[in-house]
């Protein structure tokens, strides 16, 4: 049995030297179809032993496909495109199989399943469908479609053996830096086709396809709809066409009973499918109706941890359980079940370690455990390169400074020969150290006004009043929030607040005694800009400091629509556990807005903990 590997290409010179890696222990041939590259690919290809053929590209894969076709030899073909790859699992699985299926004659082709991955994104899976990359080299078995070809037989159907569980290829083909580009070019090929030969039923599909990955949401939606009420069907694509629907109504911010009825729609035709339970639970989130997402969210990860043998459908259920996880860490959160909440943090960590939001989510729910317990957490998922230690780095520097920080930032200056002045800084700032931090440092903390402001201030020292160069280290905005800090006689303009603000964070990075002397000089300024001292607070999870500036404000003024701060001080309680003061500041907020459903749900959670 002799096996025949195909590819067509233009300018895959990247890709070259890893797909003749991953398909020569497959194959005993490759056949390989140029239509005009400019780079190394034909190059690359010759020195692999690759057969070549050059093919006048005329807007047609299935064209060029089949002209590859009829130069391969072999029994079987392997057809894949250079951004495809099968793992190593895979290729031995399939070395096993087609010895079986070699001798079935009724067997045309196997089916496998094409996972779309992004590789700026680690590799994220996207999504994945399930389609024909193996079959036998007979003349009958060819391509048709100018775009989105696919395997036909001229003299009937197509017979296939499904092997979707145990042969996997993985596609590179729509990464985020590259997927708006390739769907241009598929447009520009379908539209072409169109103008020639007429808009037929075949072409709803692909036009949906299109127009959603270029957010024209509008005809990804008239497109969509049309390739369902023409009751269309191909291999394992039903489901795709209703998730591009809901998703394009989704993010067109379409009627809501509309988004409803569709998802309800998808579902009746798909009841097992986790891909619509999972769109119910992102509308849901959406809506701010948590409980109904989280619901759905569950439903969603039950139904695709089951066996799901005999289905071929598409899947995007595993593109989005990154996110999925996101939003139930966020919601048992808000639920103050911050154990589960740090399980789902964890889960989307694991999937996608480079999320900055979800990093920070996690440490900061981690920042009062035991240093160890940490670093052995960080250090199961990121690995000791440069890259994820500099990760880590630039995410704590947006968290309180302390010997986790000291930690990474020693292994990033010893392992990697990294030196950057901030790092050292920090490190003094985190330990308290600030006399070592003065005497070593003081050329780089000048131009660093807001460091050297807040060391000033964390230190809490009169006599640095009388350290003037210190001082004069400072530009005039920096200098005078220091001075106002240590002189009460003196007060802060509006416009000076960006500065505080800007110190206020820093401040909030290192744990200083200093901090609550220096919100008492939120006075100084008007109630917006107060209420943005709050919600620094609050992002930073510091809710019992956030509360009383709340109170500061409330009780100083008379308030016309108060609402904003009764919803702060409710939620800052409900996070402080202050569950019955939490119940009547949201009944507050209920009576001016009663359909408001996020504090609805807060109000009911904090009623259940009375």
């Amino acid at each position: 049995m002799k096996i025949s590997a195909c590819i067509i290409t233009k300018n895959e010179e990247k890709n070259m030297e890893s797909y003749f890696a991953k398909i020569q222990g497959l194959v005993q041939e490759i056949i390989l179809v140029d239509t005009g590259s400019t780079d190394r690919t034909v190059e690359i290809a010759r020195s692999h032993g690759a057969k070549i053929y050059q093919y006048e590209w005329k807007q047609d894969f299935a064209a060029a496909k089949n002209y590859a076709l009829q130069q391969a030899t072999g029994d079987w073909i392997v057809f894949l495109d250079a951004d495809e790859y099968f793992t190593s699992e895979s290729i031995e699985n399939l070395k096993k199989y087609l010895k079986t299926v070699h001798n079935n004659k009724k067997c045309d082709a196997i089916g496998v399943r094409i996972v779309n991955i992004d590789i700026d994104k680690d590799d994220q899976e996207i999504s994945s469908f399930v389609n024909i990359r193996i079959f036998r080299n007979r003349p009958n078995l060819r391509y048709k479609n100018a775009i989105h070809e696919e395997v036909y037989n001229t003299k009937g159907t197509v017979h296939i053996f499904m092997l979707e569980n145990d042969i996997k290829v993985y596609h590179t083909g729509y990464s985020s830096s590259i997927a708006r580009e390739k769907m241009q070019r598929n447009l520009a090929i379908l539209l072409k086709e169109i103008a020639e030969e007429g808009e037929k039923p075949i072409h709803y599909r692909y036009l949906c396809d299109c127009y959603h990955g270029l957010d024209d949401y509008t005809n990804a939606i008239k497109y969509g709809r049309l390739h369902i009420e023409a009751k269309l069907s191909s291999l394992g694509a039903e489901q795709t066409v209703y998730d591009k629907v809901i998703d394009a109504l989704i993010n067109s911010e379409a009627d809501s009973n509309e988004i409803r009825a569709e998802i309800k729609r998808a579902i009746q035709k798909f009841p097992n499918a986790p891909d619509f339970y999972c769109a119910y639970g992102r509308f849901a989130w959406l809506q701010k109706n948590y409980e109904m997402a989280l619901q759905y969210f569950l439903k969603a990860i039950s139904l695709s941890e089951q066996e799901s043998k005999g289905s071929y459908q598409a899947n995007s259920f595993d593109g989005h359980l990154t996110a999925v996880y996101f939003f139930m860490g966020e919601i048992y959160f808000f639920k103050n079940q911050n154990e589960q909440a740090l399980t789902y943090y964890c889960k989307s960590l694991l999937r996608y370690k480079y999320n900055a939001e979800v990093f920070q989510r996690v440490y900061r729910l981690l920042m009062n455990a035991d240093p160890i317990e940490i670093i052995s957490l960080f250090n199961g998922i990121y690995e000791r390169t440069q890259k994820d230690i500099s990760f880590i780095i630039e995410n704590l520097s947006n968290c309180p400074k302390n010997k986790i920080f000291v930690y990474y930032s020693n292994i990033l200056t010893r392992d990697f020969s990294v030196e950057v002045d901030s790092l050292w800084q920090y490190q003094m700032l985190g330990l308290g150290n600030y006399q070592k931090l003065y005497v070593t440092s003081m050329e780089s903390m000048m131009q660093n006004s807001h460091m050297l402001a807040s060391a000033c201030i964390a230190q809490n020292n009169k006599q640095l009043m009388n350290e003037q160069q210190y001082i004069k280290a400072l530009n005039e905005a920096f200098k005078t929030v220091v001075l106002r800090f240590y002189d009460e006689t003196l007060k802060l303009n509006e416009e000076l607040f960006p500065v505080y603000a800007t110190i206020l964070k820093e401040l909030l990075l290192i744990h200083s005694s200093s901090l609550d002397h220096y919100l008492e000089l939120a006075e100084d300024f008007s109630n917006e800009n107060i209420l943005k001292i709050t919600k620094i607070l609050e992002e930073k999870k510091k809710y019992s400091k956030a509360l009383n500036v709340y109170r500061q404000v409330y009780l100083r003024l008379s308030l016309s629509n108060p609402s904003e701060y009764y919803e702060g001080i409710g939620y800052c309680s409900y996070k402080l556990g202050l569950y019955a003061e939490a119940a009547r500041y949201f009944d507050k907020v209920l009576e001016k807005n009663p359909e408001n459903l996020k504090i609805l749900q807060f109000k009911t959670w904090s009623e259940a903990r009375c």
